[in-house]
């Protein structure tokens, strides 16, 4: 495979064998547009093993841009889509890490739960302060994975301020 082009084409065929194999050279090609029709090909998809390859591919080929492309799929319709893009998230969420603390200002409380848990699968200690300021989330399940995540990042002054907020504020 030697363009971008090609790539595309391949991407677009109706054969897995070529898909799969477009996938496979997808790191070579780390353009956006091949990340975009990576993810158009996964929502379009009804083939297991494809959704396998592409999740594989956007975790090695990684990248901000990539991570904000994932970030969008969060709000998707679909719950596939939205766990797709949560465990691709999960693993290479440090590439973009201030892209992901920005949505935990998101006015949706399910993206907002999303985040705090890829935070707290992240474990990167510049994400307490986003943490912390959760725990105040008009979302008990928010709160309830921002506590979570704190404890995987395991900052002990943070887990300090955990403490005593939750027995005054929620029963639980």
């Amino acid at each position: 495979m030697s363009s971008v082009e090609e790539l595309l084409n391949m991407l677009s065929s109706d054969d897995y064998v070529i898909q799969k194999e477009a996938i496979e050279n997808t790191l070579y090609f780390k353009e956006p547009v091949v990340i975009d029709k990576l993810i158009e090909l996964f929502i379009s998809t009804n083939n297991k093993m494809i959704e396998e390859h592409i999740a594989k591919a956007l975790k090695q080929i990684r990248g901000e841009y990539t991570v904000k492309k994932l970030l969008k799929l969060l709000e998707h319709d679909e719950a596939r889509v939205r766990t797709f893009a949560y465990d691709v998230l999960c693993e290479i969420g440090s590439d973009n890490l201030h892209a992901i603390i920005a949505e935990a200002e998101n006015p949706d409380k399910n993206v907002r739960k999303f985040i705090v848990d890829i935070l707290g699968a992240l474990k990167n200690k510049e994400a307490v302060s986003v943490l912390l300021k959760r725990l105040s989330d008009d979302d008990v399940n928010v709160i309830q994975g921002a506590v979570e995540a704190l404890g995987n990042v395991g900052d002990v002054e943070a887990l300090k301020k955990v403490v005593e907020f939750l027995p005054s504020t929620h029963l639980w």
